[in-house]
């Protein structure tokens, strides 16, 4: 887990910190290849059944979703492709700016679990590396999860 702009401070005081990372382990899913859906699934029954809100448009105006949403909180789980990992910093990066959260999670597998999932699939490893060199246009507080 990585933290920036005081994310994990956030979801600590939101109370929603231990269990956010204790979504993340689940020995009965398999990481390995085209697991992606899998991995989805429990994420989003485990987020359904905490009351969050799933498959949220980031603008009333648009179609574009990210995974979840709950009270002042957003999260995103990728396990496809490099290029979306970038596109859902800014989905989530948009609801900061307007005010719809005040902290976000972006969860990812590792840079090994992306590999046995599939090619080019998007890993916490590299998304941290970026956000380190865009840390002063990426200004919502974040915690990045990594899982594998």
């Amino acid at each position: 887990m990585h933290s920036l702009q005081r994310g994990e401070e956030v979801w600590k005081a939101r109370g929603d910190h231990a269990w956010l990372l204790s979504v993340f382990y689940a020995p009965e899913i398999e990481v390995g290849p085209k697991s992606g859906k899998a991995i989805r699934t429990h994420v989003d029954r485990l987020l359904g059944e905490r009351g969050w809100a799933l498959d949220c448009k980031i603008d009333p105006s648009s179609n574009l979703t990210v995974s979840a949403k709950h009270r002042d909180l957003a999260f995103q789980v990728q396990t496809g492709n490099m290029g979306r990992a970038a596109y859902d910093l800014l989905k989530l990066q948009h609801l900061f700016l307007t005010g719809n959260v005040r902290g976000v999670a972006l969860a990812l597998p590792t840079k090994e679990a992306a590999s046995a999932i599939g090619s080019n699939i998007a890993n916490g490893d590299r998304i941290w590396t970026e956000t380190q060199l865009f840390n002063r246009q990426i200004t919502v507080p974040l915690v990045l999860v990594e899982f594998e």
